[in-house]
């Protein structure tokens, strides 16, 4: 058994998918080559009663009638006294015996020649005893003797052609039994092989279904592995037969080889530029604060001068730009920090840091020809980072600075509900149209304009992380982006 296991696992798919009509062929030889041998013998036992039993038995049955017909004309010849009726007769006589000539099976041979030597006594006696008793020249003495001798040679011709009869007749029912006793077989040998092949067949055919299944399943089942979520580099395909899904095992687990060697060099390169990254945001933030200082440095030296007045707009608009930059340093640096230092939660004054992050970004809406309205409830708490906090706001109000109309307000409000607080960025302009595609990461609203696509992606993560329900909506030409933060009390220690 182990061996033909091991056989039909060597076996490629379309040789296993054949394998059921193989066998029915060879089932099929066997059952031709069977019935060949079996009809030939039909066959035979039908020439045998077609030319030798019926011809036979016809000529018995035939010689029976002239035995009749002989003592018949006999018993007229002697009543009528014609003699003419006994030369009728002797040619009966003479046709009986070639008759019986022709019976030639080897069995009936003896018998048919016993019948001969009575009948040639009986034939040379009754055609005596009839002339005499024509020309009435007998003795009445001897008579009675003469006729029983006569009689008993007819008896006992008429007794064995009775037998022949007999013996052929069975030996026909016989051939015949046997004949349809052979159809009957084959026909029954016909149904009993269509049932085995087809029990065979359903046999066969589940359990190469079962078979092939259960590799795919299997070769499925390491697909997802290896592709579910993150891809494990590690992990092979496992198949030891020999056929084509082996073929494709070793292709897969060669392409898998690849992909992981180029993998790996694209981590090395996606260290290499993070690190580079966190490197560069690390060597902008002195940069940019010692900018801001001395700016204001300036901005004090320059206040009581003649000159202040002329350059205010030059100081706002560096004042804008290094908010900007500011803002974009601490997205960078959030991102690059995000997968190694954990932002840990606290309790924060919600309307405070918005508030302070209205105030920041102020003169940099000014700058870009817009203004921000804002209506906040005082005195609101959470529990979330402060860093995750200020990305989220930072992220609504430079978009809305960005994208909103020019000469627009920005409509900043934050109100409390129940035990909720909500957060509202509402800007005059186009109408965002996938409202869910803006969230995810490197797509930007309008391409036309510089940035790196990971704003709304970040505040999406935040929003995840701190479970706070967020919403895009367009109501009356406004974009509102609706953030629903839990609130807690200020002097609550959340664990």
């Amino acid at each position: 058994m182990n061996l033909l296991i091991s056989v039909y696992k060597k076996l490629s798919i379309p040789q296993k998918l054949l394998l059921p009509s193989l066998i029915v062929f060879v089932l099929f030889f066997i059952f031709f080559s069977f019935s060949i041998t079996h009809i030939g013998d039909a066959k035979q036992n039908t020439s045998q009663l077609k030319k030798q039993l019926m011809p036979n038995y016809e000529l018995i049955i035939y010689n029976q009638i002239l035995l009749e017909r002989i003592a018949f004309n006999l018993n007229n010849a002697v009543v009528s006294n014609e003699k003419n009726l006994l030369e009728d007769t002797q040619h009966l006589m003479d046709e009986f015996e070639e008759k019986m000539h022709m019976i030639d099976q080897p069995q009936f041979i003896e018998v048919r020649n016993l019948i001969l030597v009575r009948f040639n006594k009986y034939k040379k006696e009754s055609l005596r005893l009839s002339n005499k008793l024509i020309d009435e020249d007998f003795n009445s003495d001897t008579l009675h003797q003469e006729t029983k001798m006569i009689i008993e040679d007819y008896n006992f011709m008429i007794h064995n052609l009775e037998n022949l009869k007999s013996i052929l007749r069975q030996e026909m029912q016989n051939n015949t039994k046997y004949i349809f006793e052979t159809l009957d077989f084959i026909v029954l040998l016909s149904v009993v092989l269509f049932f085995i092949y087809f029990i065979f067949f359903l046999f066969v055919t589940k359990f190469t279904y079962k078979n092939l299944k259960e590799k795919i399943d299997e070769i499925i089942s390491n697909f997802h592995e290896i592709t579910t979520s993150e891809i494990n580099f590690k992990k092979r395909i496992e198949y030891h037969n020999e056929d084509e899904f082996a073929n494709l095992s070793h292709s897969f687990n060669a392409y898998i080889d690849q992909l992981e060697h180029q993998h790996n060099e694209v981590l090395e390169t996606k260290n290499d530029i993070k690190n580079f990254i966190a490197d560069t945001v690390h060597q902008i933030s002195s940069p940019i604060t010692a900018i801001g200082i001395n700016l204001k440095l300036i901005q004090m030296k320059l206040k009581d001068t003649k000159d202040f007045e002329s350059f205010d707009n030059l100081f706002k608009q560096l004042h804008a730009s290094v908010s900007m930059l500011s803002n974009s340093y601490e997205d960078l640096a959030y991102l690059t920090s995000n997968d190694f230092i954990q932002y840990k939660p606290s309790v924060v004054d919600l309307s405070e840091i918005v508030q302070n992050r209205i105030k920041f970004f102020n003169p940099l809406a000014i700058v870009n020809g817009k203004s921000i309205d804002a209506s906040i409830d005082l005195s609101l708490f959470c529990f979330i980072n402060p860093i995750e906090l200020e990305r989220l706001i930072d992220n609504n109000i430079t978009n809305g600075i960005k994208y909103a109309s020019l000469n627009t307000v920005i409509t900043i409000r934050l109100t409390k509900n129940d035990k909720m607080a909500i957060l509202e960025f509402i800007t005059t302009g186009k109408e965002i149209i996938d409202k869910n595609k803006i969230f995810e990461k490197n797509y930007r609203i309008d391409t036309n304009l510089k940035g790196l696509g990971w704003g709304l992606h970040m505040v999406k993560n935040i929003c995840i992380k701190n479970d706070i329900n967020y919403n895009v909506s367009f109501v009356e030409k406004q974009n509102k982006f609706t953030y629903m933060i839990k609130l807690t009390e200020k002097k609550e220690v959340i664990k």
